[in-house]
């Protein structure tokens, strides 16, 4: 036999005990490799939007079928793609979509309906809990309409997507302006805006699946012009409880039709003069009108009333003759003072002189006035002068 030197064998179990002594170490300390390639993230695509009913499933209470009782039905659309558009006009116009929707129901008071593609409009008794009533808000963002225009028209225009109601029943809807801010992803019955004024309505049938429009031009042009401010429109229905209730469901910015705001406009008209062609009556004959003698007497230390008749009936005269007689102190006489025309003595102020007496003065009316005159009396009748009340007698 062989034998193997331990000066041999030395090398190799040194050689061992420096491998296990590895090994252990690397399970204590595991080295770190490359990191893994990237994965894609899945793309989750977003559920589709549904609608009311659909999204109160979880919270209906029975299973009964609620419109058993009496003769109304839940009338639906055959829905679409795609909207009509709005209706072309004379004047400029933009179409605006809405910038938030939703609906509210009483019953679901801290529910959210921002993302249905329906909002409903009077009052539901067919789920169980019952919707109550149920309100509409629309907003529209209307900051690319251009400035220093006139609002002609504005047009809130829904589509028709559903109802339930007796069969060829018509009901009425009406916009009313919202007073307060609101956002569509969290209001609520609870958190809802009020509302203020109502404006346009419209009647609709139950199953007038189509577009109905809602007369919104002053709300608009209270918006456009700063009155109110801008939170939108509140669309309500018959809020009845009953037999009698009913609701109307028009589609959202979710759904197929979106609501439209048509807003037409105009810029201030320019005035323009063209000529005017008249045609010119031949020259009248001179008309002189002489009214009714007056009487005026006075002395220097007070007035005395003189009494005139001074309407011409109306027509257009081209000397007036003011003619009287006074008697101040111990000058007396008549005079006749001539205006040039043509006029009608009515609310204007005139002054005119006869050979001894002139004066000054204002009719306060076209038929029957009265007012102060001052009255001087010439050199020949002594030199002085005379306040006196002078009173138009018109029959």
């Amino acid at each position: 036999m062989k034998r193997v030197s331990i000066t041999s064998i030395r090398p190799l179990r040194v050689t061992l005990v420096i491998v296990a002594l590895l090994l252990w170490l690397g399970s204590l300390y595991q080295v770190q490799g490359a990191p893994p390639e990237p994965q894609p993230t899945p793309s989750l695509t977003p559920e589709p939007p549904i609608d009311i009913r659909t999204k109160l499933i979880p919270y209906q209470t029975s299973k009964l079928t609620p419109f058993q009782f009496d003769d109304r039905q839940l009338w639906e659309s055959p829905l679409v793609a795609e909207a009509p558009e709005a209706p072309i006009n004379a004047f400029d116009q933009q179409t605006f979509n809405p910038s938030a929707d939703a609906v509210v129901l009483q019953g679901y008071p801290t529910l959210n309906f921002g993302s249905t593609i329906d909002m409903w409009v009077g009052y539901d008794d067919g789920l169980i809990p019952n919707g109550m009533i149920a309100r509409s808000l629309i907003k529209f963002d209307l900051t690319s309409l251009p400035l220093n225009q006139t609002i002609s028209r504005a047009t809130l225009r829904v589509y028709l997507i559903s109802s339930r109601d007796f069969p060829n029943t018509n009901r009425t809807i009406t916009a009313y302006r919202i007073t307060s801010s609101w956002l569509e992803s969290s209001i609520t019955w609870n958190s809802a805006p009020g509302y203020g004024s109502a404006y346009g309505s419209e009647s609709i049938r139950n199953d007038d699946f189509a577009w109905h429009e809602v007369d919104v031009t002053s709300l608009v042009a209270a918006w456009y012009s700063g009155t109110y401010p801008n939170y939108g429109i509140m669309l309500r229905g018959p809020e009845i409880s009953g037999f009698d209730s009913s609701w109307r469901g028009f589609s959202t910015r979710e759904g197929p039709f979106i609501p439209q705001l048509v807003v037409e406009y105009q810029s201030p008209s320019i005035k323009t003069f063209l000529p005017i062609i008249l045609k010119v009556p031949a020259t009248p004959p001179p008309h002189d009108f002489k009214p009714e003698d007056g009487h005026w007497t006075g002395t220097t230390s007070r007035s005395q009333p003189m009494s005139f008749n001074v309407s011409s009936g109306g027509a257009n005269w081209n000397t007036f003759h003011l003619r009287t007689t006074y008697q101040v102190g111990s000058c007396n006489g008549t005079t006749e003072i001539t205006l040039s025309g043509p006029g009608v003595i009515a609310n204007n102020q005139f002054s005119g002189s006869g050979s001894f007496l002139s004066f000054t003065g204002q009719f306060n009316s076209p038929t029957t006035a009265s007012g102060s005159y001052s009255f001087l009396n010439h050199p020949g009748c002594g030199g002085f002068s005379q306040s006196g009340t002078w009173t138009a007698n018109v029959p």
